[in-house]
């Protein structure tokens, strides 16, 4: 009898202890998924510096809105319409100003931690040795300095932890970073956008690329 229920019992302990095995290999399977899974989507999240999503600043208006200049800012200092910076989105340049009022300054929430390119006019705020850390990125030259200020989904308030060289006035650029939607008031303006600043390029003209000489 005793024979019996030892027997039992080591049977018993030695089903017990497999099921415990069959357990643990289990939850290894498991983590090794989730490990696998997330290492998938981080990859898939990965930045490509070399490759910005590139919007204009009819890009940032959510969709049926149409964007509103100031006639003040008919033209800028060279005589061109006041945004004439192309989208990837619809691979073509932005439509002629026009003074219809924006119904709301709602940002594109689609676009949050998009790294992009976009190209407008500094206004710069804390100067130091003309060089800046933060500055608002506008689509006309002198907005929210000698012009009336656009609507919130017009501005972007760039930030770099690097002080970067401050442009002219009138001096077009793009700014290259990752686009955030955060609805924030600065001293000049209501902004819908932020920007952690990556670097800056200069900004070429259409006719002007045209007309660049040709490379061996």
């Amino acid at each position: 009898m005793k024979q019996t229920v030892v027997g039992t019992s080591l049977a018993l302990a030695i089903a017990l202890g497999g099921g415990a095995y069959w357990l643990n290999a289990q939850s290894v399977a498991e983590q090794s998924k989730v490990a696998a899974s997330a290492q998938q989507s981080s990859a898939s999240n990965e930045i490509d510096k070399d490759n910005p999503k590139v919007v204009n600043w009819e890009d940032l208006l959510p969709e049926g809105e149409l964007m509103a200049l100031p006639q003040d800012a008919a033209s800028d200092f060279f005589g061109t319409d006041p945004n004439p910076f192309s989208s990837s989105e619809t691979g073509n340049s932005p439509s002629p100003m026009m003074s219809v009022p924006v119904p709301t300054a709602e940002p594109r929430q689609d676009l949050a931690n998009t790294f992009v390119k976009i190209a407008g006019y500094m206004t710069p705020f804390n100067v130091e040795a003309g060089k800046t850390r933060t500055f608002l990125l506008v689509p006309y030259v002198g907005a929210c300095i000698h012009v009336p200020a656009p609507p919130a989904n017009q501005i972007v308030l760039v930030e770099t932890s690097e002080p970067v060289e401050i442009k002219e006035m009138w001096e077009p650029f793009e700014a290259v970073g990752t686009l955030r939607v955060e609805t924030i008031s600065t001293e000049l303006a209501e902004v819908a956008y932020t920007m952690d600043l990556d670097r800056i390029e200069p900004f070429v003209f259409e006719d002007e690329a045209d007309e660049a000489p040709l490379t061996d």
